[in-house]
Parts: structure tokens; C-alpha cells; sequence
């Protein structure tokens, strides 16, 4: 099988991608599933009488504790007003009825009745494009630099099979399930990551994992759906198992699960090992129409939060480090893009609030121009088109339990080197375990989360200093923003640490 351009995912980031490629190419999509598309509750575009692009600039830079890609920032923001063209936001008589997330200085969050996400995908043209489903990438074909295709594995038929392609483009999500639990969904993995250091393109800011402070930790059915905190300016508060609340909601995403953190852990919790997430103080005509979602969610489950609280923790949400790319989606493989979640350099240390859904929906379409373009210069892909039995299964499930406690253990809210140390032993046995497990497709998963939480732990490691949603226990902030970059030296991760643009914090 070949084409001209393969896009791997099939979130907002990927098809957008194979929209804008196929203007211009033939383009195959395959996809495991939507990540966290669907969930899409709005995003920022600076729309209020009193906002601009520049002083959005200038909430994701500082939010980012200035660690960002200074580059990749204004693509976004510049971007951002593009879309109102696209897209028909909710308003309230004529002005756009915005909600002001966390980090921000003016309400700035559009959205599309609650469902952004679902209105995105909605609107893509897919019959642009041919999207296999229930297929998933496991390893990308490179030789000489230059990237051909990846290998790939059919969920319903249990072969291995091959895609040629002129170009590849990552848009497969983030990495959040090498941990125990997330708010990820089931889809997410670390291949991503794995498959391209494997094949020579470089990482950054592996080390910055922002987690979620308002996950669903009870009832069970509920667990790890996050409530947007943009309530927290419409009446919501937190309160801790006393029932008193403990901390300043209305402050960033970082500072805040640190806050819940140490109350979960040294103060007092909840039943569940959480706090409350008061909603109990927003009007009910806020609730039902900005947050219906919500509402309509704890409903199924007999609770009515316009009545009473429900329990939340911290937990891991959006990977901001990955595969590093320029203003172009360009990694430093020839042939090899990637955007959304799966690339690193524009959140730098703690990600706006509202930044995700417009990231995927922005270098989405910016990295399907980039990747038809190369793909008109180069000659066309070998067709390969073998199919192969998965062979007999390694048992993975004890190891994939063991690899996500000690990865939950070293990459926490808060972190240590004695923690992170012994979880990069854990993640470095099992890919010595697992790095020759060819065409056994639970082996090969766990290979390319075991290789994606190792360079995580090893780039929170090099970072001695804490900044953003990267807190070490056991050492002080530095002054200086810098970047930790990962790509491969021989067998083994070779790390440059750079100063950024001079920022000092």
C-alpha cells in the first residue's frame, strides 16, 4: 500500500492535516480512535473589546514560564482570529460569548455550544481523503534520513502491514497513558514520540506534563473527566473533605494542582482521596447554557452539581514536550512532520487554558500545506503491500502495570531524584526487555511506552531547577529559561541543554 502523504491520527490535528494535504495529494489517515478531540470545549481567540493577538502573545509566554518557542507562539495566536471566518462561535447578542480561562487577563475561550471538538470534526471534508480505521502505527521506515513509511497493525484482522509514503506526518496525540490513569482516552500511547526518536528526529521539553487540576476521581464511571476551570469565575470554588476551601482557584493550571496536591496529601481529603469542586454557586442559567456538558454528565450518574459538590484530583492531562518542529510543522528528519499534542516547544512549561483545541485546529492545516508541499518535490514511494501475522504474544499486562506505577511514582505533580531515578531503571529494563519484540504488537506498545517514559524521566532528571508543571522537591528555581533537547547518539539519548532567546524569569 502507498501514497503520497500518511498521516497518523485521527484527532482534530490529523484531520485537518489530510484535509488541507489532499488539496494537493493523495493522502491515507489511519486512526485508533479521536484522543481528545470530541472534547473540545472551546478555544482562545482574542475576541473581547479589550483583548488582542498581543496580549494573548503574551499570556501563553508568560503562562509558559517563557519557555515556549517564541516562533511557534505567534503562528498560533496570529492564527487564532483566522478561524472566525471558518467556524460560527457562540454568542450572545452580537458580541461573542467568551468564557476566561485560568492564565488569562480577558475572557477568551469561543466556543461552539459546548462542543467545539465535535463541530470540528464535523466539518472536515473527508472524502478528500481515505481514513482506515482501527489501525495503528508502530514503527517509522527510514533510511538515509529521509522517512518512507511507517508499519503499521490492523486491530480487526491481527496483520502487520506496511504504508509507503512520501511524507509522514505525526498528529497521534500525547503520551499521558504510560501512566496508571489519566484523563487520556484509551488511544493514547507513547508511540509517537518513540517512533520518531527511533528514526533520528530530535525531542524537547519531554520534562513538562501538565496535569489536570480537576479530574473526576468518583463516581468510578466518571473517573478522569475533567470539569473545565473556567467555572472558577462564574461562582465555582474548591473545598477540601472539611468542607473548607484551601487555596486561590483563580490562579495557573500548574499552581493549582500543585495546591490540590498538597492538600490531597498532607491536609484534608475527600472520601475518594480528593477535594470538592464546588459548582453549587454558578446561576443555573450559567450552568445549563455555558456548561450543559457538565451538567448533563454528573446528571447520568444521579448527581446534580447545581446542588451538591463532587470529588476531583490532579491527574495527568497534556503532554506539552514531543517531537520538535518549526514554524513549518518540519522536524529534523527529511520527510517527517508532526503537530498537535505530539510535538513539543509551544506550551513550554504549563499550558494556557483553551491553547490545546486551537493548537490541533491551527498547525493541524498548517502541517498538511507543509507536507503536500514536500511531497511535490519528491519521487514517488516503493508500493509495498505485505501482510503478516502478529506473532505469538509476549504476556506485557504485569509489565505495563509495573512501568505505569513508576512512572506515576517519578513524574508526579511533585518530584524527586531519588523517585525519578528508580523509575528510569524500571522504564530502561523493559526496553532492553522488549526493544527486539518485532511484529508482536502488545511487546512492541509496551517497547514504545517504555522508550517515551524514559526520555520523559531522564529529561526531569537533567532538570534540576523546577519552572512551571516540572516542581522538584529537591532543589530551587533557577533564573534562566532553557530548553532540554533529546535526540538519539548511537544506542543511546544524547541531551543539549540551550538558552532560550535569553528570557530570564
Amino acid at each position: 500500500m502507498k501514497t503520497d502523504i500518511l498521516v497518523i491520527g485521527g484527532g482534530v490535528a490529523g484531520l485537518r492535516c489530510a484535509e488541507e494535504a489532499s488539496k494537493n495529494a493523495d493522502v491515507i489517515l489511519i486512526s485508533d480512535g479521536s484522543g481528545a478531540s470530541p472534547y473540545i470545549h472551546g478555544i482562545n481567540i482574542p475576541l473581547h473589546a479589550d483583548d488582542n493577538v498581543e496580549c494573548f502573545f503574551n499570556d501563553t509566554m508568560k503562562s509558559g514560564r517563557y519557555q515556549n518557542n517564541t516562533a511557534l507562539v505567534k503562528i498560533l495566536c496570529q492564527s487564532s482570529l483566522e478561524l472566525v471566518n471558518e467556524f460560527c462561535f457562540d454568542k450572545k447578542g452580537n458580541e461573542y460569548d467568551l468564557l476566561k480561562p485560568l492564565g488569562s487577563a480577558y475572557p477568551r475561550v469561543a466556543g461552539i455550544k459546548g462542543k467545539t471538538g465535535i463541530s470540528v470534526i464535523r466539518s472536515i471534508n473527508g472524502d478528500s481523503f481515505t481514513h482506515l480505521k482501527k489501525i495503528r502505527a508502530v514503527k517509522l521506515i527510514c533510511t538515509d534520513g529521509k522517512v518512507h513509511g511507517a508499519a503499521c497493525f490492523n486491530k480487526v484482522t491481527g496483520k502487520h502491514f506496511v504504508i509507503s509514503a512520501k511524507a509522514v506526518v505525526l498528529a497521534c496525540g500525547g503520551f499521558g497513558n504510560i501512566f496508571p490513569y489519566s484523563t487520556n482516552t484509551s488511544d493514547i500511547g507513547g508511540d509517537g514520540i518513540a517512533m520518531a526518536y527511533d528514526i533520528g528526529a530530535k525531542l524537547c521539553d519531554m520534562e513538562f506534563i501538565q496535569f489536570e487540576p480537576s479530574a473526576a476521581v468518583f463516581p468510578e464511571q466518571l473517573m478522569g473527566k475533567s470539569i473545565i476551570t473556567t467555572m472558577f469565575y462564574d461562582g465555582a470554588v474548591l473545598r477540601n473533605g472539611q468542607n473548607k476551601r484551601f487555596t486561590d482557584e483563580r490562579v495557573d493550571k500548574d499552581v493549582l494542582s500543585v495546591n490540590i496536591y498538597n492538600e490531597i496529601k498532607n491536609g484534608s481529603p475527600t472520601p475518594h482521596n480528593g477535594v470538592y469542586f464546588d459548582m453549587t454557586a454558578v446561576p443555573l442559567n450559567t450552568m445549563l447554557t455555558k456548561y450543559k456538558s457538565y451538567y448533563d454528565r454528573y446528571k447520568s450518574c444521579g448527581i446534580d452539581v447545581s446542588e451538591e459538590p463532587v470529588e476531583i484530583t490532579t491527574m495527568p492531562h497534556t503532554t506539552l514536550g514531543g517531537v520538535k518542529i518549526n514554524e513549518r510543522c518540519e522536524t529534523n528528519i527529511d520527510g517527517l512532520f508532526a503537530c498537535g499534542e505530539v510535538s513539543g516547544g509551544l506550551h513550554g512549561a504549563n499550558r494556557l487554558g483553551g491553547n490545546a483545541g486551537l493548537e490541533v485546529i491551527v498547525f493541524g492545516k498548517l502541517a498538511g500545506k507543509a507536507a503536500s508541499e514536500y511531497a511535490g518535490m519528491v519521487n514517488a514511494a516503493d508500493d509495498v503491500s505485505d501482510e503478516f501475522n502478529d506473532r505469538e504474544s509476549l504476556q506485557t499486562a504485569e509489565d505495563k502495570k509495573i512501568l505505569q506505577k513508576a512512572v506515576y511514582n517519578g513524574l508526579n505533580v511533585i518530584r524527586c531524584e531519588e523517585e525519578l531515578t528508580m523509575a528510569l531503571e524500571i522504564a530502561g529494563s523493559l526496553i532492553n526487555k522488549y526493544k527486539n519484540a518485532e511484529n508482536d504488537y502488545n511487546a512492541v506498545r509496551l517497547y514504545n511506552d517504555s522508550l517515551t517514559a524514559y526520555l520523559s524521566l531522564m529529561s526531569a532528571l537533567k532538570r534540576k531547577s523546577s519552572v512551571g508543571c516540572h516542581i522538584r522537591k529537591d532543589s530551587a528555581s533557577d533564573g534562566y529559561a532553557y530548553t532540554i533537547d533529546i535526540i538519539k547518539n548511537g544506542n543511546k539519548p544524547g541531551i543539549e541543554k540551550r538558552l532560550i532567546n535569553g528570557y530570564k524569569r
